[in-house]
């Protein structure tokens, strides 16, 4: 099973906290951080792979292709 890393954003988009978690696939992390990190960005990466940045605030900004933003928390 693989481990993503989970980076926890603040309003100025740095780093406020890193976390390993090990799930089946993409779509099982972003449904796992989404349930971990409410209301706060998130950034999941797979190895050197960007899964997606979001927040269950609102939009989130476009990074270009490594970001793709999306409000899972609506």
């Amino acid at each position: 099973m693989p481990y993503y890393k989970l980076y926890v954003l603040d309003e100025n988009d740095l780093v406020t906290g890193r976390h390993e978690m090990p799930f089946a696939n993409d779509e099982a992390a972003i449904a796992g951080a989404a349930r971990e990190f409410r209301d706060q960005t998130v950034e999941i990466w797979e190895g050197a792979r960007c899964i997606l940045t979001f927040t269950s605030k609102g939009p989130q900004r476009q990074d270009g292709d490594l970001h793709r933003s999306v409000d899972i928390l609506a």
